[in-house]
């Protein structure tokens, strides 16, 4: 069974009006547009194995994330 996480992304009004249009083009719903659109950019990490995008600077002693910022 697939497991998926839910993210929040702020941004302005225009530019979520402009995704909804994209992805009422392609008849999709704004998730799995999205997602689409992540996979499908040149420069994703999701194609190459152990790619560390963002390391959080800030970590505590020993609990030190990696992973996308």
């Amino acid at each position: 069974m697939s497991r998926y996480v839910t993210v929040s992304v702020s941004m302005p009004p225009e530019m979520a009006d402009g995704i909804d249009e994209e992805a009422d083009k392609y008849d999709m719903d704004l998730a799995p547009y999205v997602r689409q659109i992540l996979r499908e950019h040149t420069g994703t990490p999701f194609t190459c194995p152990n790619v560390v995008v963002g390391v959080d600077e800030n970590h505590e002693e020993g609990r030190r994330k990696e992973g996308a910022a």
